[in-house]
């Protein structure tokens, strides 16, 4: 391309092309920084979120230390069972056995050839007894070992598959189990009312049980392996059962309640410095924090100052 510049008019036309194209430039470039300035100004923000939540989620745990007291549970290491105190617990020893675990009640049918077999097991009406609740599942010509399954498990609290143990001639049997553990949820089943084809009987592989813990003597029946409403404060989760008695001990646990004030501190004292060092401000040399001017940051920080300044007599 071939330029003229003033050979006939006497004015740089590139020049003054330039200058008008650096001037109509400027209000863009002005939107960009305001741009850029509004970006970082939403990442600031978005991490004084982050740690103020930080500081949120410190503050809760020691809302949740009863009268700024926290205890521990001391005990000799055990497979059947773990324990955990909060700040309702009561100092103490506790001698604690584990005697039975709660397990949910099993029973298993004898063999069948096949699981897919249409009336292997005749027909008419096989009866289910759930805790207190009898259901009458009716078994049709046309259903096979999976079919009565399907009917079975479609009884609330009530489990049933085919099981194919992969040996012998019939290595098909018929499982049913309970959902829910405890002695109140036996399973009773009735085959009485069926006719015809191989009708089944059950044998009892797991018994219905609640779990069983003494503390101190006192027997503790749970429907569940998890005691957490028998002694305040304490939790048991049973996983076995024990030869002996296990002594736990509960006591204060003073380095649990700094710990969780240090905590509460040192996220306070993050929420500031990131605030102090993103509210500076020189304009000689050039520098403007991204939260100068941002009044609802100051505001953040003042209700913040307030909480812990503030006396509590509560504590005494």
């Amino acid at each position: 391309m071939t330029t003229i510049d003033g050979a006939i008019s006497g004015i740089d036309t590139s020049s003054l092309i330039r200058a008008i194209l650096d001037a109509s430039s400027g209000p863009k470039r002005a939107v960009e920084a305001r741009a850029k300035q509004y970006e970082t100004k939403n990442t600031k923000i978005t991490e004084l979120l982050s740690k103020v939540k930080t500081l949120q989620s410190s503050l809760e745990d020691i809302e949740d230390i009863k009268d700024f007291a926290a205890y521990k549970a001391i005990h000799n290491e055990t497979d059947a069972f773990t324990v955990e105190v909060d700040g309702a617990a009561v100092a103490g020893s506790y001698a604690i056995e584990v005697v039975s675990l709660a397990k949910a009640e099993m029973e298993i049918s004898q063999g069948y050839a096949s699981a897919s077999t249409d009336g292997a097991i005749g027909t008419g009406t096989l009866a289910v007894t759930y805790g207190a609740t009898t259901t009458n599942v009716t078994v049709t010509a046309d259903m096979s070992l999976s079919d009565v399954a399907a009917e079975l498990d479609g009884i609330d609290g009530i489990r049933a598959y085919v099981l194919n143990t992969g040996t012998g001639a019939n290595p098909y049997r018929l499982v049913v189990q309970g959902e829910d553990a405890g002695a109140d949820y036996t399973i009773a089943l009735d085959a009485s009312g069926l006719t015809g084809g191989t009708a089944p009987t059950f044998t009892e592989q797991v018994a219905a049980t609640s779990a069983e813990v003494t503390v101190n003597g006192v027997t503790i029946t749970s429907d569940t392996n998890t005691v957490d409403d028998a002694i305040p404060g304490m939790t048991l989760d049973l996983a076995g059962l024990t030869t002996s008695a296990v002594t736990v001990n509960v006591e204060p646990d003073h380095d649990a309640v700094v710990a969780k004030v240090q905590s509460f501190v040192d996220a306070f004292n993050d929420v500031a410095r990131f605030v102090k060092v993103q509210s500076v401000y020189d304009a000689e040399a050039g520098i403007k924090g991204a939260f100068v001017g941002e009044a609802s940051v100051s505001r953040v920080m003042q209700g913040l100052k307030s909480v812990i300044t503030t006396e509590f007599t509560a504590l005494g």
